[in-house]
C-alpha cells in the first residue's frame, strides 16, 4: 500500500476544491445564459437539439426609428463544437441575433434561425433570443402583402409599386424576388425559401423639378419557414421628414431680417424655433445671435417623396464622424456649425456597416425648399444630406462641389433626411 504524506494529500484536496468551484461557476445548468459585462452569448441548436457545431451567427442593430426599419448585421461569431458563441464590446441599444449553417462551399445556407425579437442591450431582457434553433432550409413557401400610402390623414392602397422581397443571407441582405402592386395594392411571390425576409417598396413620383423624387419604404422582419404562406406586416409609404434644417445669418451690420420659406406643392412644415407664424421677423447681431436668444433659425418639414439622386458619398461605420466632417467642411461650413451638424446628427444616424450620404443643393433644394430674404444676404450656402444605411460599399460619382466663399451679410443652411437602406 503507497502511503502519501497529510501535506500532499491537502494540497490535492485543496486543487480539487477549486476545480469544483470553477466548474461549479460555469455550470449553472444553462449553457446559454448572456456573459457578464460588455458581452452577448449564447447557444445555438439544431431542430433535433443537438448542439449546432460550426454555425455562424449575426448580430444585427436595430433603429429606433422611422424610416429605416430594417436590422443591419455589424457584426458575426462563429459557434464552437457544443453550439455557443459570444459577442464582446456591445454597443447599448435594441439588438438583434439569428444563426445560420453554411454549405461546405459557402455559398449558401442550409439551416437557418428566425432573426429575433429586438431585446435591449445592456438591460439584458429577452435571455432566450440568445439561443437560436436552427431550421433546415426549404423553397416551398409563398410571401404576400399589402402597399399602402398615407395621405390627408388616412391610409391608401398603393397602386403600382415595384416591390423587392430580400431575405438575410450572412451578413448581407439577397433579393428573393419581385413583385408589382395591383389597383387594392396587394402583390404575392411564390418558391420561398427559409430564411428571414424584410419587403422593400418603390414608387418613383413625376416632379417637374431637376430631379424626380419617390415615394420609399420597408416592412419589420418576418420569417418565412419554407414551407407555408406567409403574410407579411404592411408595407406602408409615407412622406418624408426634413430633419432639422438650421438657418445661419450673420449681418454685415446689426439689423432686423424677415425669412420666408416656400414649400413645394404637398409639403408642409412641421415645427419651427421660434414660431415661424407668416415668416419670422428677427433682430440678428453681427456674430449671428438671433433676438439676444438663439444661434440660428430652426425649421422641420414633411416632404412627399424623397429626391432621387445619383451623387454622394459611402463611408464605413468607423468613419462616420471624420468622414461628416470632411463633408460639411467641403460644403462651406465653418467649425462652430460644423460642431452643431455632428452633435446632432450622429446621435441620429441608423446605425449600420455603411452610410450613403447624398446631398441635396442648389436649384434641387430651392424646388423643395426655397429662401426669401430681406436684406437679402451676398453669400449663400444650403444643403440638406439624404442618409441611408447600406449593408455592403456602394461605388458612387463624387458631387463636384464648388467652393464657399464668405462675404457680406453670410446665410448658411444645414438639414437632413434618412432614407431606408440604399441598394
Amino acid at each position: 500500500m503507497v502511503r502519501f504524506p497529510i501535506r500532499f494529500l491537502g494540497r490535492v484536496s485543496c486543487v480539487l476544491l477549486l476545480l469544483m468551484m470553477v466548474l461549479l461557476a460555469g455550470c449553472d445548468g444553462n449553457p446559454g445564459k448572456p456573459a457578464a459585462g460588455n458581452e452577448v452569448s449564447g447557444r445555438v441548436l439544431t431542430a433535433g437539439g443537438r448542439p449546432a457545431s460550426g454555425a455562424s451567427v449575426y448580430l444585427a442593430t436595430v433603429p429606433d426609428y422611422f424610416p429605416s426599419a430594417t436590422p443591419m448585421v455589424v457584426d458575426s461569431a462563429a459557434c464552437d463544437r457544443l453550439g455557443q458563441y459570444a459577442f464582446a464590446g456591445i454597443e447599448s441599444g435594441n439588438i438583434s441575433v439569428y444563426a445560420a449553417l453554411w454549405d461546405p462551399r459557402g455559398e449558401e445556407l442550409t439551416a437557418v434561425s428566425p432573426l429575433s425579437q429586438p431585446f435591449v442591450y445592456p438591460d439584458k431582457s429577452g435571455v432566450d433570443n440568445w439561443n437560436p434553433v436552427l431550421v433546415d432550409v426549404r423553397r416551398e413557401g409563398s410571401v404576400s402583402g399589402r402597399v399602402t400610402y398615407f395621405s390627408d390623414m388616412e391610409w391608401f392602397p398603393a397602386v403600382d409599386v415595384d416591390v423587392t422581397v430580400e431575405r438575410y443571407r450572412g451578413a448581407q441582405f439577397v433579393t428573393e424576388g419581385t413583385a408589382h402592386s395591383d389597383q387594392d395594392g396587394l402583390y404575392a411571390l411564390s418558391h420561398v425559401r427559409t430564411a428571414t425576409y424584410v419587403a422593400h417598396g418603390m414608387k418613383i413620383l413625376d416632379s417637374d423639378g431637376p430631379f424626380p423624387s419617390y415615394l420609399v419604404g420597408e416592412t419589420s422582419p418576418f420569417f418565412c419557414d419554407g414551407r407555408n404562406p406567409v403574410q407579411f406586416p404592411d408595407l406602408m409609404l409615407s412622406d418624408v421628414g426634413v430633419r432639422k434644417p438650421a438657418i445661419y445669418i450673420y449681418p454685415r451690420t446689426a439689423g432686423r431680417f424677415h425669412v420666408e420659406v416656400d414649400l413645394a406643392p404637398r409639403a408642409r412644415m412641421t415645427t419651427s424655433i421660434p414660431e415661424y407664424g407668416d415668416g419670422w421677423d428677427v433682430f440678428i447681431d453681427t456674430a449671428g445671435r438671433i433676438d439676444d436668444r438663439w444661434d440660428y433659425l430652426f425649421y422641420e418639414l414633411a416632404l412627399r417623396g424623397a429626391p432621387l439622386l445619383r451623387e454622394g458619398w459611402c463611408l464605413p461605420a468607423a468613419e462616420w464622424e471624420t468622414g461628416l466632417k470632411r463633408i460639411v467642411r467641403q460644403l462651406g461650413l465653418n467649425e462652430a456649425e460644423a460642431r452643431d451638424f455632428l452633435e446632432y446628427w450622429l446621435q441620429h444616424l441608423p446605425r449600420s456597416p455603411w452610410l450613403v450620404v447624398k446631398p441635396v443643393m442648389g436649384p434641387g433644394l430651392d424646388h423643395l425648399a426655397s429662401l426669401q430674404v430681406r436684406p437679402a444676404p451676398d453669400s449663400v450656402r444650403r444643403f440638406w444630406l439624404l442618409f441611408s444605411p447600406a449593408d455592403r460599399r456602394l461605388d458612387l460619382p463624387a458631387p463636384d462641389v464648388a467652393p464657399f466663399v464668405r462675404g457680406g451679410t453670410v446665410l448658411v443652411e444645414w438639414g437632413g433626411l434618412v432614407a431606408p437602406r440604399e441598394r
